[in-house]
């Protein structure tokens, strides 16, 4: 450990000091470290964000003699090991702007409690308003989740849709009111973001994606792409998968399936793609495969809107944005990568309901 750096508790850790012993409360577990000769409530006291590690060393010796250097230099390391503490030195301003570190501290202070002492904090929090968001649908999940986007801090994400507001949306589509039944639902959701973050640079596109070829101008030269679009029911999916593993960007994908919430993520390259999954279920299960052409050649446009309901909505929402912050920032891995994620409304459990490898015959991404 470097004597330049100043060593902190992190302010999202809670610590306590006893006779001879010494607890943290970290993430939801306590943390306790038998302090007979209390050389770490010696540490933890001159810990004040102004000390280097020389001056602990030096401070906590002249305290206490029977201490070494060499157990002070440990100490710090354990309590580094399991993500104690931080270094003062690293602040915002190399990284955000003022405004930013106090929008976004409740964020920042999330990250770091993943980090160790050499890593920045604020880094996490500038990828996600560096990263180039497509989303596809505008509609229950959508809304939640261009709102969420918002509220971690993306500023640059492309939002596509071309349906109007109706009163029977209002269920679940938090973003719009009853003052915009009958608005564009660009318009409205462009209106509302305006009003929760200024500094934002979302483009509101009102298309109605019809190919492959429309998704791939949608998702060029972006990060990452998430597709919350219901229409055309059978084929958006197909267009997706084509667009992304063309332009090699990845995606996530979800939608509420009636008392079901799914999604997976395709990394191109990484994961197998959803084609991938069709033909490892055309060797495997002939019966489901005919039942995948039968849906690819049916017209579903022509039938009563699926039932959904806003919790579970949210639930699901929630779910894909976690894995869209663990994929940006990695802080955790996804748990949706190459798999389709089911959460069942009776459990609210997420599982694993198909998981799928890239196919050697892959017409799409066997190349990659």
């Amino acid at each position: 450990m470097k004597n330049s750096l100043r060593p902190l508790v992190k302010p999202s850790i809670d610590q306590y000091i006893f006779e001879k012993m010494v607890c943290f409360r970290a993430g939801g577990k306590i943390i306790e470290v038998d302090d007979e000769n209390e050389l770490v409530t010696s540490l933890l006291k001159k810990m004040n964000g102004k000390n280097t590690v020389e001056d602990l060393v030096s401070k906590v010796l002249a305290e206490n003699s029977s201490t070494s250097q060499e157990e002070i230099f440990n100490v710090l390391n354990d309590m580094d090991e399991i993500k104690l503490i931080e270094d003062a030195n690293i602040t915002y301003q190399e990284t955000l702007t003022e405004y930013d570190a106090v929008r976004w501290s409740r964020n920042i202070n999330f990250f770091g409690a993943f980090c160790k002492i050499n890593d920045n904090k604020y880094d996490y929090q500038k990828r996600l308003q560096e990263t180039k968001v497509t989303l596809l649908g505008l509609g229950g999940l959508g809304t939640h989740i261009i709102y969420d986007l918002v509220a971690l801090g993306v500023k640059d994400i492309v939002a596509v849709d071309f349906d109007k507001v109706e009163l029977s949306n209002l269920n679940r589509q938090i973003l719009y009111s009853e003052s915009d039944i009958g608005k564009n639902k660009v318009v409205a959701a462009k209106e509302r973001i305006e009003q929760f973050y200024k500094e934002h640079k979302v483009r509101f596109i009102e298309k109605k994606i019809s190919s492959t070829e429309d998704v791939k101008e949608l998702i060029r030269d972006r990060d990452i792409v998430i597709c919350v679009a219901d229409k055309p029911t059978m084929f958006i999916q197909k267009w997706l998968n084509e667009a992304c593993v063309q332009e090699n960007v990845p995606y996530i994908h979800g939608g509420i399936d009636v008392q079901r919430a799914i999604f997976c993520t395709v990394i191109p390259g990484v994961t197998g793609c959803t084609e991938c999954w069709t033909k490892t279920v055309q060797d495997n299960d002939d019966f489901t495969y005919k039942l995948i052409e039968k849906d690819l050649s049916t017209d579903f446009s022509s039938l009563t809107p699926a039932p959904a309901i806003v919790t579970f909505v949210s639930v699901l929402a929630g779910n894909m944005l976690t894995d869209f912050l663990k994929l940006r920032t990695g802080i955790a891995t996804p748990i949706s990568l190459g798999k389709l994620i089911e959460i069942p409304f009776d459990t609210m459990q997420p599982n694993m309901a198909e998981e799928w490898e890239k196919h050697e015959d892959c017409p799409l991404c066997s190349a990659k």
